[in-house]
């Protein structure tokens, strides 16, 4: 027969909240705890139990829950041995006694460690009613008595704090629960006084009841015809609220008649609570008697009653009467009105419409008042924060009136009221109060209250904008040589809806959805209604430039095109004569620049931005040169106006209306708040404001109906070789032993030249070392990465299939090129910043022809061929190193993803497990949420952690 051997459990409270547990003779402690616990269900059976190292021992944690639970329902292991230790018996005892305690009620709050600025709780000692033998609290010693008040404290507070019931909790009940939140909330918000002992705390706190049978409450009274507050005490039956007098702060009787069996205690408690608020606001004092409280106020003090004091009076559970009107009048604000008078025209001046500037009638209100032209006047002049004006007391906002003041002179200096300020106000309005005075904001100057009258032509303007989104079609253009799906027709038929209300907008839809053919569409409708006596103008990469050529004779071969670009481009008075006879002049973004001189001698008739997120950073020299191309109307194609940061959105907005937006330092000042704060009122603004000048349409909209195959994305998770591994430590190490000797710019560029240098690693070592005279089995052995891909690039291969390959480094990119030319024996392709515009066109049209066989891979860096191509022909898409932006890697396999695959696509995205690779897909699965939305990231911010952070994020990771 085997015996069971006995262990004696030792325990200790710690005043952190709880007990650590210790067994004698030694064993592991989760052996012990499927022992002790295994029919313990607060913790689910020891599941939860967790341990804590006390010294050189790992000691199991009890919370103060568990520990009453545990040792009032002792679970019971008929296969292990256990003995008590003394200490512990007596702790069993206690909990048996403190139970009682919290299902009776008998627990009162704690005015000592109150005061210390801690909220605790204890037995209600003194009312203890049973004789010793019963357990009296006399059958405890007093560290006992310290020990049970320090457990009920942490169990009751961990009660409160745990309403939710998100933690397990035992068969007991704490009688009086919501007494005690109630306590528990008031004694958050109340600080210590003078005069508050612990009766008066306990009174305070609605833990003990008032013997007294009237209540007291501080009143007061608006001002007599002397212009004086009066300040009286307010003396209230108990059981009959109609039974009331009204004392002066002395205790004489102001109103009414005093009951006789008030007349005992109603001095004394007067003085009392008159002490009480002068202690509270000394300001209350009376000058010429410290020990009274004053009768009178004047109105700077009527002022500080109503606006601090007062609510320091409730804070302390004191009863106050305030004038009627005064809850109405403190939610009353200056509100400007203005009336337009001047009715908009659409002059089919495209982004002149933003700087009409409108004539309007105004007034300023507050509350219901009106004010009339003198009265406004005073105010300006008046300091006093309360004034009587038609005998209506008001609060007075000076800053804000100030603020009115200063726009109206404003407009007045300029002409007129900004049609971009009454645009926003009234498709704001739409969502109700758009002045939300604590919310980022996109301009210099803060929102004002001000309500905006519209007589019936700008109303139907408005509801023009409102609805922009459902255009009325316009008829399809009788020279386009295609067919437009719906969704694209409703896009033209919104450009020219814009036009003819006189602003610019940006054609923002998903990759692949035909923005081409739209803007070639819309360029047609122009030519057989508008009949424009002027050339259009459109700018995008070189890398495109091939590419419009050809859907420019595709779709609209009547077009006359002029393209300039190339060394033998066009200059001067030749530039201009091909120009003006052309319907359309393509150029690149360099050339805007460059050019800029003559592009800028033309009045253009649209100016449209091809892959508009070229001009995301607003101080670079080509989105400054777009900036001042003057047109009837502008435009903007791209599928991610925003990749990264929130301003790249105002820079394509400020280039098709400009000054919608505000200042570039005003937005930049909003977009850190927003982006910071991930503030979803000032979003939702932003997004209400900019809607109808920005349409974006996705591929998976049920209104699209694109019938496109299937699109699988997979992760493929590769382990670096010892080499990388060795490779990468070795960077960190270099980086975290000079970091902390650097300054603040040369800490945050050795922070990103490692990230960089990290990334390199991952992706084969050669991009650090050099790859000559190395073999392709040697650079396949140095990399699982390279390994991977060539293995999956040859089964694509085998299948009669073609895969695209993304990198952003042009040495991987070569890297790439030679492995896998070597391993397939066939010409592989490789597209970069470097190869020349005729070139990259006979790349691509190599690529594309089906009949073509031994072409079937084609490696981008994902700059150049992220935008603005066509690669249908591939059905496999391979991103070999991660980009920061889930918009941009999208934004490359949508070059696959588009109008014209009839295969299922595949997305291979490769990582590195445990490295800054495997961090980025986490920060991009976060980020997938938010990028439909404004959001902000980037690289940058990773240089601005501390080491702790630094190290988190790019320490390699072992698991």
């Amino acid at each position: 027969m085997n015996r069971l051997h006995t262990t004696t459990i030792y325990a200790r409270w710690l005043d952190k909240g709880y007990f650590v547990l210790w067994p004698e003779p030694a064993e592991p402690p989760r052996q012990l705890i499927r022992k002790l616990f295994a029919y313990h269900a607060p913790s689910f059976y020891g599941n939860f139990v967790e341990t804590e190292w006390i010294g050189i021992r790992e000691m199991i944690v009890l919370p103060a829950a568990w520990a009453l639970d545990y040792w009032t329902e002792l679970p019971v292991n008929l296969h292990a041995s256990f003995r008590w230790s003394e200490e512990v018996r007596q702790y069993i005892s206690l909990a048996g006694f403190l139970r009682k305690m919290l299902e009776e009620g008998r627990i009162m709050p704690d005015y000592a460690s109150w005061r210390s600025g801690k909220i605790s709780w204890r037995i209600a000692w003194s009312e203890r009613k049973e004789p010793k033998e019963a357990s009296g609290s006399e059958a405890y010693s007093l560290d006992d008595q310290w020990l049970a008040d320090r457990w009920l404290s942490h169990i009751v507070n961990d009660r409160i704090q745990n309403q939710e019931g998100e933690k397990p909790e035992g068969s007991w009940q704490i009688t009086g629960l919501e007494r005690c939140i109630t306590a528990y909330e008031k004694m958050r918000k109340m600080e210590p006084a003078e005069w508050l002992d612990e009766e008066e705390w306990l009174l305070t706190l609605g833990w003990k009841q008032d013997p007294a049978p009237f209540l007291l409450a501080l009143q007061l009274s608006e001002p007599d015809p002397a212009g004086q507050w009066r300040l009286s005490i307010r003396v209230q039956d108990r059981s009959d609220p109609e039974r009331a007098i009204t004392c002066a702060p002395d205790g004489t009787v102001i109103q009414g008649i005093c009951p006789s069996d008030w007349e005992p205690l109603l001095e004394e408690r007067i003085y009392r609570e008159t002490q009480k608020y002068m202690s509270i606001a000394e300001e209350l004092r009376d000058p010429d008697n410290a020990r009274q409280m004053r009768q009178v106020l004047d109105d700077d003090l009527a002022w500080l009653f109503l606006m601090e004091w007062s609510a320091k009076f409730i804070s302390y559970g004191i009863p106050i009467l305030l004038p009627a009107w005064w809850e109405q009048i403190k939610r009353a604000r200056p509100v400007l009105h203005a009336h337009i008078r001047s009715p908009v025209h659409a002059r089919g001046e495209g982004v002149l419409g933003m700087k009409q500037l409108m004539q309007f009638d105004w007034r300023v209100s507050i509350g219901d008042l009106e004010l009339s032209e003198e009265e406004y006047q005073r105010l300006l002049q008046e300091e006093k924060p309360l004034i009587s004006i038609r005998s209506q007391w008001m609060i007075i906002d000076h800053e804000t009136l100030r603020s009115i003041h200063r726009r109206l002179r404003k407009y007045r200096r300029e002409g007129g009221m900004p049609l971009h300020e009454v645009l926003e106000y009234g498709l704001l309005k739409d969502r109700g109060n758009p002045e939300t005075q604590d919310a980022p904001y996109w301009r210099e100057e803060r929102p004002l209250p001000i309500e905006i009258e519209w007589d019936a032509d700008l109303e139907q303007f408005l509801q023009q904008l409102r609805r922009i989104h459902e255009p009325p079609l316009v008829p399809l253009p009788q020279q386009l040589n295609g067919q437009l799906r719906r969704y694209q027709h409703e896009g033209v038929s919104w450009l020219a809806m814009l036009r003819k209300l006189g602003f610019g907008g940006c054609l923002a839809d998903d990759m692949g959805l035909g923005k081409t053919i739209q803007w070639i569409a819309y360029l047609l409708h122009l030519q057989e209604t508008i009949k424009p006596d002027r050339p259009s103008l459109l700018i995008c990469p070189t890398s495109v430039l091939g590419n419009w050529q050809k859907e420019f004779a595709r779709f609209a071969p009547k077009l006359r095109v002029h393209l300039h670009h190339g060394p033998a481009r066009l200059k001067e008075e030749a530039f201009l004569r091909a120009a003006l006879s052309a319907d359309v002049v393509i150029t690149s973004y360099a050339l805007a620049h460059i050019d800029q001189q003559q592009l800028t001698a033309l009045r253009w008739d649209t100016v449209c931005l091809d892959e508009a997120q070229n001009i995301k950073n607003a101080y670079t020299k080509q989105a400054q040169a777009v900036q001042k191309l003057e047109a009837n109307q502008r435009a903007a194609l791209t599928g991610t106006p925003l990749e990264n940061r929130l301003t790249e959105l105002w820079s394509i907005m400020h280039f098709v209306n400009p000054g919608y937006n505000g200042s570039l330092r005003a937005f930049s000042r909003f977009a850190r708040m927003v982006e910071k704060h991930q503030d979803e009122a000032s979003i939702r603004r932003l997004q209400t404001v900019i809607r109808p000048f920005l349409l974006r349409r996705e591929k998976h909209d049920p209104k699209i109906s694109l019938d496109l195959p299937d699109k699988e994305e997979m992760k493929r998770y590769i382990t670096l070789t010892p080499e990388q591994s060795i490779l990468y430590e070795q960077q960190l190490d270099r980086l975290f032993r000079q970091i902390d000797g650097l300054a603040v710019m040369e800490r945050r560029g050795a922070v990103l030249s490692t990230i960089m240098r990290l990334k390199q690693i991952c992706d084969h070592p050669a991009l650090l070392q050099g790859s000559e005279d190395r073999s392709t089995e040697h650079l396949l052995q140095q990399s699982n990465k390279l390994l991977l891909l060539a293995e999956m690039v040859e089964e694509v291969r085998r299948n009669g299939e073609r895969c695209i390959i993304f990198t952003q480094f042009i040495e991987m990119g070569r890297l790439l090129q030679a492995v896998l030319e070597d391993q397939l024996s066939e010409k592989v392709s490789f597209m970069h910043g470097g190869i020349p515009k005729p070139m990259r066109d006979q790349m691509i049209a190599v690529f594309q022809q089906e009949e073509q066989e031994e072409s079937g891979v084609f490696i981008l860096s994902l700059k150049t061929g992220g935008t603005g191509l066509n690669l249908t022909a591939a059905n496999h898409v391979f991103h070999y190193d991660r980009w920061w932006n889930p918009a941009v890697e999208n934004q490359a396999s949508d070059r696959v993803y588009r109008i014209g695959q009839q295969r299922n696509v595949f997305v291979h995205k490769f990582i590195s497990i445990g490295t800054i690779e495997e961090k980025i897909d986490e920060m991009l699965e976060q980020k997938m949420g938010l990028s439909r939305r404004i959001v902000g990231s980037g690289e940058q911010w990773i240089s601005e952690l501390t080491n702790e952070e630094l190290r988190e994020i790019l320490e390699l990771r072992r698991s």
